[in-house]
Parts: C-alpha cells; sequence; structure tokens
C-alpha cells in the first residue's frame, strides 16, 4: 500500500491494515527448573503415569528440599514432592525429567511447604507391630514427623487411596501395572504416637485419646490441658504437649 494514502484513511480502516500485517512475537520466557544435582540412576527410576485417575497423587505442593538416604547420600537442593499413593518421593529437574525415588533407599527428607520444613521419615521396622491393613489399598511409605525430641513421639501419616477403581482390562496393563487405571483418589490421614516403652499407637486426634494414651502423667496431664487450652487439631499444641509430658518423671 502507498503510505502516502495513509493519512487519509479512516481510524478503522488503518487498524485494518495494521491487523494484517504479519508479525511475531517473542514467547513468553518460561522459569526454569533451579539447578539441581543430577540423581544417581542407581538410587532413582523414571515416574510411572497414572492413567485415569482423577485428583492428585501428592501430599503437597512442589517445593525445594533435601533427600537423604540409608547409604549418606545427600540430594540438595531438589525439586521435590511426595507420591503419597505409590509411597515414592519424586523429584523434577531439567537434565533427566521426572525421577521416583524409592522408600527403602530414602532415610528421610526436608521439604519446604508453606514457609514450614515439613521432615519426611521413611518405614522402617518401627511401625511393623501396628494393626494391618491400615493402609487400605495405598502404598505410603513415608511418614510426617510431628513431634520426636524425647520419650514420646508422634507422626502423621498420609493416605491416598482410589475410589471407583475399575479392574485392568488390558494383558498390556496387567503386565506393566498393578495399579487401577480409573478411579478417584482420596486422602485422609492416620496419626501414631510412640511412648516411651517403644511401642506404636494408632490415635484419633481427640482429647480423650490423648488422656488416655498419656494417663501414666496423671493429673498433671490433664491439668495442663486445661490451663493451656491444648487444641489437638493443632500441631503445634500437641508439640506443647509431648514436649510437657516428657518433662513428667514418669
Amino acid at each position: 500500500m502507498n503510505p502516502l494514502l495513509i493519512p487519509y484513511m479512516r481510524g478503522r480502516e488503518i487498524l485494518l491494515m495494521l491487523a494484517l500485517i504479519p508479525c511475531s512475537l517473542p514467547a513468553p520466557a518460561q522459569d526454569p527448573l533451579p539447578a539441581q544435582p543430577e540423581i544417581n540412576w542407581v538410587h532413582g527410576q523414571k515416574a510411572e503415569a497414572y492413567g485415569k485417575i482423577e485428583g492428585s497423587p501428592y501430599y503437597g505442593e512442589w517445593g525445594m528440599g533435601k533427600i537423604v538416604l540409608k547409604d549418606g547420600t545427600v540430594y540438595e537442593p531438589v525439586y521435590m514432592n511426595y507420591d503419597v499413593y505409590k509411597g515414592k518421593i519424586h523429584v523434577k529437574n531439567q537434565q533427566q525429567g521426572l525421577l521416583a525415588l524409592h522408600s527403602e533407599i530414602v532415610d528421610y527428607v526436608l521439604w519446604q511447604q508453606n514457609g514450614d520444613t515439613l521432615r519426611l521419615k521413611a518405614y522402617s521396622g518401627d511401625l511393623i507391630n501396628l494393626p494391618q491393613p491400615i493402609m487400605e489399598n495405598a502404598y505410603t511409605r513415608f511418614y510426617e514427623v510431628i513431634y520426636d525430641e524425647g520419650k514420646y513421639a508422634f507422626f502423621r501419616l498420609p493416605v491416598k487411596v482410589v475410589d471407583g477403581a475399575k479392574p485392568n482390562t488390558s494383558a498390556a496393563d496387567i503386565a506393566y501395572t498393578t495399579k487401577p487405571l480409573e478411579g478417584k483418589f482420596r486422602y485422609k490421614e492416620l496419626f501414631v504416637l510412640r511412648k516411651p516403652d517403644g511401642s506404636f499407637q494408632l490415635l484419633a486426634r481427640r482429647k480423650k485419646a490423648f488422656l488416655q494414651a498419656l494417663s501414666t502423667g496423671g493429673e498433671s496431664i490433664k491439668e495442663f490441658v486445661k490451663t493451656e487450652k491444648i487444641s489437638f487439631i493443632r500441631d503445634e499444641d500437641i508439640q506443647i504437649l509431648l514436649k510437657f509430658a516428657d518433662q513428667q518423671p514418669f
């Protein structure tokens, strides 16, 4: 088009002409994943897909963390999440994609979530005396340490189960996975108290349950709960209560 004609054109015509001029804008830059150490392939394998299961298998949001293996190997920092359903720590990086680390080789992880640092401990033989099966069709292999500073300890066991799961019908599916291909993830929590004698007890987060479990403390525990207005749904209050129980001569 002759540029001398532009002054005689109406505004709508100018806009239409500009819209027809080919142009290319740079794609918005995507934030790369943080620099991370490479995971030894002996420790981590490619994570598996879930098919058509609705919802998320993860415990929280993706965040930075530290992974300590039972052989002393440390991976830090790593961009990680906890796959509750399969009981594996997932690590995502640019070099290797999405990897899964099994609880058999992991000792514990420290994981940043909403400004807090969560400590996830891998199962060992310490919880073997709990009633079975407590996980339904879940494969939970880590527990969150809420308190572990003395004679008592208190753990959260996150569990993901699949509601409405349909059985596998494909021979290929059966050969490569034992997990249901369809359904919906549902989250629930179990809580475990470790007592001074080393035994473990599944415990509801209710006043009556705690007073019974800490009954060796006598009236001092009851009075402390009343005076401090302990809320059994708050992790911080549970920590305060168990720290007090640890100080009692029993």
